[in-house]
């Protein structure tokens, strides 16, 4: 029942965001006179902005039980998310008893740092800690988180052809900082182990194993994974996973070291990264050939 409630935190979260931050612009502006009818509308989305704040940080307590996220940020997250309430409450306060202007501003500075960072740890529990930047790095790209493979046969099946599989499509909800079901997949040990419902993974079994199977859903099932809003393997990364498993689930042995069916070759063969190194002969000018007098 508290997880269900906890649901309801990603639907709140977002009020107190919006309508505190506005209450901050309206409470800066209604000390000048043009905007002193602000005044009403401020202590309005004070109170609004605070109920929101608490119920916020009360459904975001609930949904902390879950055990999806990374506990640390979550505590820190939470801490700060009591604060902007407790912040919200002070400033709905002083702004309704009038307390001096040079109080409520400070509160209200105080009260716009808390939401930011607030809202960027929240960010970070749901996309993770680089949701920020990596926009602007090359790593964010599929491609470019994959190493070269220049001969695939030499390459570890886990490091260089599984593991970038499951770090583009998995760890979002199954990383460092979210757990969906429990389950952290960037992590060896971790992955193995599985997640609240038990393993994910069966050696040698790639039918019976969870993960297996749920890449291999249609889009269109609830039960499919990853969620049909996020990045999706493509057939030759899920035949890949497959074989992966099916051929024990090694995380030390090389390509060459497992047995390769036909149909499997072009996906192996698709990872490898063969750059010809083309040799340039330079034009040199012909010399003049001087005749003999």
């Amino acid at each position: 029942m508290s997880e269900f409630f906890g649901h309801f935190h990603v639907v709140l979260v977002h009020l107190p965001i919006g309508i505190l931050l506005l209450a901050c612009v309206f409470q800066w502006l209604e000390r000048r006179p043009k905007f002193s009818s602000l005044h009403a509308a401020t202590n309005i989305a004070l109170l609004i902005g605070m109920i929101c704040a608490i119920l916020s940080a009360l459904t975001g307590y609930l949904l902390s039980f879950s055990g999806d996220y990374d506990e640390g940020l979550v505590i820190t997250h939470q801490w700060f998310g009591i604060s902007v309430a407790a912040v919200s409450i002070a400033m709905f306060y002083y702004h309704s008893k009038a307390a001096s202007f040079k109080t409520q501003v400070s509160i209200s500075i105080l009260l716009f740092v808390l939401i930011i960072i607030t809202g960027h740890l929240g960010g970070s529990l749901t996309h993770g800690s680089d949701y920020l930047t990596k926009s602007w790095s090359l790593t964010s790209d599929t491609v470019a988180q994959r190493k070269p493979i220049p001969n695939v046969q030499e390459a570890m099946v886990y490091s260089d052809v599984i593991q970038p599989i499951l770090q583009t499509r998995c760890y979002s909800c199954h990383g460092k900082n979210k757990q969906k079901g429990k389950l952290r997949m960037d992590d060896s040990l971790r992955l193995m182990k599985g997640g609240k419902d038990g393993p994910v993974i069966i050696p040698g079994n790639a039918e019976k194993s969870e993960m297996a199977k749920r890449i291999s859903l249609p889009r269109e099932d609830d039960d499919h994974m990853p969620p049909k809003e996020k990045p999706q393997p493509t057939e030759q990364e899920i035949a890949l996973i497959h074989w992966w498993i099916k051929s024990g689930a090694s995380f030390d042995k090389r390509v060459k070291q497992l047995d390769q069916p036909e149909e499997l070759k072009p996906a192996l063969l698709a990872l490898q990264n063969v750059q010809e190194k083309k040799i340039i002969v330079p034009d040199i000018p012909a010399k003049p050939v001087v005749k003999a007098k």
